[in-house]
């Protein structure tokens, strides 16, 4: 007999949210930065809410300006849709040329600037 538990993926209560989602490098240093690697390799962004999301804006930054922040705008996301960001060109901030060692740094993604909220 097959004593294996399959578990829900998730509960009707958990709440519904815009969720970010981003892929990137895990260290850089001025030679990928030189070389064109890129800092972030995907990003986008999924409604997974029962509502369209008009008006959204979502931001790059990071500690210590280690990244210039970045802002794309995204006019229209309909409920359940996922947009895929093709623009991820981020630039990196002076502090990289100036650094003598390894530093560990966050790099941070908002979303806001709403005009309709979810439910």
């Amino acid at each position: 007999m097959d004593d294996t538990a399959v578990e829900p993926a998730g509960t009707p209560d958990e709440p519904r949210c815009v969720q970010i989602l981003a892929t990137l490098a895990g260290k850089v240093n001025l030679a990928d930065f030189q070389n064109a690697v890129p800092v972030a390799r995907e990003l986008s962004v999924l409604n997974e809410t029962d509502t369209d999301v008009k008006g959204l804006r979502l931001t790059v930054s990071s500690e210590h300006a280690f990244l210039k922040p970045k802002t794309w705008s995204i006019d229209h996301l309909s409920a359940g849709q996922t947009v895929r960001i093709s623009d991820l060109d981020l630039s990196l901030g002076a502090l990289l040329g100036r650094l003598k060692e390894g530093l560990n740094r966050t790099r941070n993604f908002a979303a806001g600037g709403l005009s309709e909220r979810p439910r």
